[in-house]
Formats: C-alpha cells, sequence, structure tokens
C-alpha cells in the first residue's frame, strides 16, 4: 500500500522537502525561508537529508517512511484510549483497524512528509500518558502536538480542562503546563537568540490569522467534496463515527457528569476541531486529525449490543463487519502497476528543463507556488517565499515583508532570474491573471522573458528552448 521509493514529490510536499534541505544547508526557518507552521516537521526532514547525506532521492524516502512509521504508531495510543472509553479489549482492537483502514492517509504519506501525522501521534500519546497518570510527559507531547501543526493547541486546551473539570490531583494541571511550556519555551528562546523571533511569531500567528479569516466557514463547503472524492469507499465509517458522536452527546445530556467523565477527551477533542475545520479544511489532508476520534466512535454504539448478544456471536459479526469494510476502504489505495511519474524520471525531468533553458551552475530561479525545479536542480529561490498567488499569501507579503511584493519586482530587476516557474495549481491559477500581480508579468516582458505553457507550469525563459510537452 505505501509506495514511497516509487511515487513523485507533489508541489505541496516539495516545498517542505525544500525548506528541509535549505534547513540542512544552514538556513534559519523563518528568517531565511517563510513556512506557516510551527517547525517540528521541517527539521524531522532536515535530519533525513542529514541522514541521506544531502542526497534528494534518499532523504525523500526516508522522510516517507519516517512519516509513515508515525501514522501506523498513532494506532497503539489510540488503543490505550479507546480501552478507557469503550472498557472492551475487543471492540478497542476493531477501532485500531478501523483507524488503519482508512484509505486516504496510505496515498498521502506515499507522496509526502505530512504535520497531521505529527500532531495526531503526539496528541494522542499526550492523552494516553495523561490517563496513565503522567501529567508531565503528557505536556510535553502536547506541546511537540502543537510544534507539529497549530490546531495540536487543541490537545494542551483539553487536558488541562480534564485536569481542572475533573481533578486526580491538585498537581496535574500544574505538571501538564510545565510539560507543555518546557519545549515550547525552548523553541522560542532559540528563535529569540538566533534573531527570528519576530519571523517565527508574523509566520506561524499573523499568518494563521490571515488565513482564518480568508477562509471562514469554507470547510463546511469543502468537507462533503473531499469525502466524495477522497474518502468514499470509508464512508461508512465516517457515517458510523458521526452517529456514535452525536450519541455520546445524547447520553451526557442524559447521564450527566459520569458519561461526561468517561469520554471526555474524545467527545471535546473531536468537537474543536470539527469547528477547526470549519475554518479551515482545505483538503483530504485535513481530515486526518479527525479519524482517530471516528474510529473510536465507530466502535462506541456496540457497546450495548455487546451486553446484550452472546460474546462469541457478536465478536464474530462485529469482526466481519470491520473486516470487510477495512478491506473495501482500502482497496482503493492498492496500485498494481508502477507509477508513470516517479522519483527518477520526475529529477530526469527536471534535469531536462535546465538542458532546454541552457541553465548554467550560478543561474537563479525564482519559482511561485511549486518549488520543484529548486529542489531537484540543487538551487536557491531567489526569494525567502515560494507561494505568491493565493489572496492569503499575497496580503502576508504586502503586510509583513519589506518592501510588499515590490520586493519581489526588485529581486528580478537587481538579480536578473534565468528561469522564472510559476506552478498555476487549480486553487491558485484564477489568481495570476488578477491585476495585483501584472507589475512582475509586464517586468518579465521588459526584460525580455519569453513565456511557455507546461502542463501547468507557465515558465518565463531568456533562452531559445523549447520545453517538451
Amino acid at each position: 500500500l505505501h509506495q514511497p521509493t516509487r511515487r513523485e514529490i507533489l508541489p505541496v510536499a516539495g516545498n517542505h522537502f525544500y525548506l528541509g534541505r535549505q534547513i540542512y544547508r544552514g538556513d534559519l526557518l523563518y528568517r531565511d525561508i517563510f513556512i506557516d507552521k510551527p517547525p517540528l516537521t521541517e527539521y524531522i526532514i532536515a535530519a533525513a537529508f542529514l541522514a541521506a547525506g544531502g542526497e534528494l532521492i534518499p532523504a525523500v524516502i526516508i522522510t516517507r517512511l519516517i512519516f509513515f512509521a508515525f501514522y501506523l504508531a498513532s494506532a497503539l495510543p489510540l488503543y490505550l484510549i479507546a480501552r478507557r472509553v469503550l472498557g472492551s479489549r475487543f471492540r478497542s482492537r476493531l477501532a485500531v483497524l478501523v483507524y488503519l483502514g482508512f484509505g486516504f492517509p496510505y496515498d498521502k504519506l506515499a507522496v509526502s512528509a505530512d504535520w497531521h501525522v505529527l500532531m495526531v501521534f503526539f496528541g494522542l500519546t499526550a492523552v494516553a500518558v495523561y490517563l496513565a497518570g503522567r501529567p508531565l510527559v503528557s505536556g510535553l507531547c502536547a506541546a511537540l502536538s502543537f510544534l507539529s501543526w497549530q490546531p495540536g493547541l487543541t490537545f494542551p486546551i483539553a487536558l488541562l480542562a480534564g485536569s481542572l473539570l475533573f481533578p486526580r490531583s491538585g498537581r496535574d494541571s500544574r505538571r501538564l503546563a510545565v510539560g507543555f511550556l518546557i519545549p515550547v519555551a525552548a523553541v522560542i528562546i532559540y528563535t529569540g537568540f538566533r534573531g527570528n523571533l519576530a519571523d517565527f511569531f508574523q509566520q506561524t500567528v499573523l499568518y494563521g490569522r490571515i488565513n482564518v479569516s480568508s477562509e471562514f466557514f469554507w470547510g463546511l463547503r469543502v468537507v462533503p467534496r473531499v469525502v466524495r472524492k477522497l474518502y468514499w469507499r470509508s464512508l461508512p465509517f465516517i457515517l458510523l463515527g458521526t452517529a456514535g458522536y452525536l450519541l455520546n452527546w445524547l447520553r451526557v445530556a442524559r447521564s450527566g457528569r459520569r458519561e461526561f467523565e468517561k469520554t471526555f477527551f474524545p467527545l471535546v477533542l473531536l468537537s474543536l476541531l470539527i469547528l477547526i475545520s470549519a475554518a479551515n479544511f482545505q483538503g483530504g489532508r485535513d481530515m486526518i486529525p479527525l479519524l482517530p476520534w471516528i474510529s473510536l466512535y465507530v466502535l462506541y454504539p456496540a457497546g450495548r449490543l455487546e451486553a446484550k448478544m452472546n460474546p462469541r456471536a457478536f465478536q464474530t459479526l462485529a469482526a466481519a463487519a470491520i473486516v470487510g469494510l477495512a478491506a473495501w476502504s482500502l482497496a482503493g489505495t492498492i496500485r498494481l502497476r508502477p507509477p508513470w511519474m516517479n522519483l527518477e524520471r520526475q529529477e530526469l525531468q527536471m534535469l531536462k528543463l535546465a538542458e532546454r533553458y541552457h541553465l548554467g551552475a550560478d543561474d537563479q530561479i525564482l519559482c511561485l507556488e511549486s518549488v520543484l525545479p529548486c529542489l531537484f536542480l540543487d538551487r536557491t529561490n531567489l526569494t525567502r517565499h515560494t507561494y505568491y498567488l493565493q489572496e492569503k499569501h499575497y496580503r502576508f507579503i504586502e503586510t509583513y515583508e519589506p518592501g510588499g511584493f515590490d520586493s519581489v519586482l526588485e529581486a528580478v530587476r537587481g538579480q536578473k532570474p534565468a528561469l522564472v516557474f510559476v506552478h498555476l495549481a487549480p486553487w491558485s491559477a484564477p489568481d495570476w491573471p488578477a491585476g495585483r500581480f501584472q507589475p512582475l508579468r509586464n517586468l518579465l516582458a521588459e526584460e525580455g522573458y519569453r513565456s511557455e505553457t507546461a502542463g501547468r507550469a507557465l515558465i518565463y525563459h531568456r533562452g531559445d528552448g523549447n520545453l517538451d510537452r
């Protein structure tokens, strides 16, 4: 199911591999290169480049295997949480099988490093460790979830709320807070010492505000399309999990404190993630943080059925149903034929691009929306930003980048890149003809650049090369 050595690098993933490589080479995250996420994913990729001796394809394969391992490892804390909530080893095992039975994450992890996976692993571990009576370690894990992706903050919020509402010890909340603050304070102190604290705050906090304000309630429109396109084989699990979640709220309303305490963490965390999804749900990967809780809730309503039925009959029927649905869900991820575009062919294609446009060893490239040419051709992008076209990126650059978007024009005028590569993704293509980019297009015309279209790429170049379609 997982094909890390075969699948090509997609543009979004390419940006993260590029950032990890630049960190490996000594660039400072946030100051020298832009990223709107906390740093953990990029530093893991940088460690993969270190392990691969700086070689791109081995580093990509190592990174994919690492994140795939994180995804599989998330099943262990999920099982421990399910044991506490469901009170049944058998149903907890089935909940793990449901979680591992969703097909999309395997396709996603075959081509990408994914911050959602880190957030889920460390967040689930934080909850499981807290339930085991280790609040200090739980706080540490919750901080790592937050340092993977900003919505990971839901885990320390839920843990702190649980420790205050259902205290087991007067020191739990303090230990949670101390554990959380240790990694977060270390990152703040490090970025302050290196002189990029302001960039770190702008890119991870202020950019997030622009992002959410530009997409509020966008997720409510995107979720149905994502489920229909990417999760349709897993739809039975999603529907059953939704029913279990609503049943949990109904039982809490009827039973009060006892049921609420028992199911507090899945109930609160899934509710918080649903609220975040309403404001910032962009694609199939944003479903990944919801999957552990959906999986648990698939088996939540079965408790009373298990109590009423013959145990052997229940286990046989439940196992057959879950295994059958998981097999159906996973069947869509099986690839019997090797992909037409793989890592080696993609690298060859980029080398061919360099040859067609006579790129010299010192020639610079400006990439907008996709940094794949810089990644494969071993170049550093002309600017620290790689995303411009979407409204939210443009607004951030205009607000916080010295000189705004004019800084890009100055970089083109002063350094005259040999190639300008614009990736017109479906979500950004309508923005390229917008008036705010006309000065860049005018400048490229004035400087004598010629343009060609190749697939989704718009390529501005100085030479006579002609990219094979």
